[in-house]
């Protein structure tokens, strides 16, 4: 996944409204095996935040949005045991319609 500015200001609008609760915690999206994960923790530290836990704090999941030359997708995620996690879907190129052979 691409960090796009709409994914920044994502991550740095969670990054505020933890920033009350957790002070010094980081927010993060790692690509594992076809999912999105975004993480909430202390990345330096290897530390992640897990629910229950810190994550349970949020009062929903977020949606991240997959963006590629074939448009954009949204995608919903879910509360994990370490992470919200989003499945990456297939994006499908758009054709341009072929004029008829003759």
């Amino acid at each position: 996944m691409r960090l796009t500015p709409r994914r920044t200001h994502l991550a740095a609008a969670l990054l505020a409204l933890c920033a009350s609760a957790a002070h010094a915690h980081q927010v993060w999206i790692e690509n594992t095996d076809g999912q999105a994960r975004l993480r909430f923790g202390e990345y330096h530290m290897n530390l992640r935040e897990t629910s229950p836990g810190a994550l349970d704090k949020f009062l929903a999941a977020p949606t991240l949005e997959q963006r590629s030359s074939a448009g954009s997708t949204q995608l919903p995620s879910t509360l994990g045991k370490d992470a919200f996690v989003a499945a990456r879907r297939p994006m499908l190129r758009a054709c341009s319609p072929q004029p008829p052979t003759r």
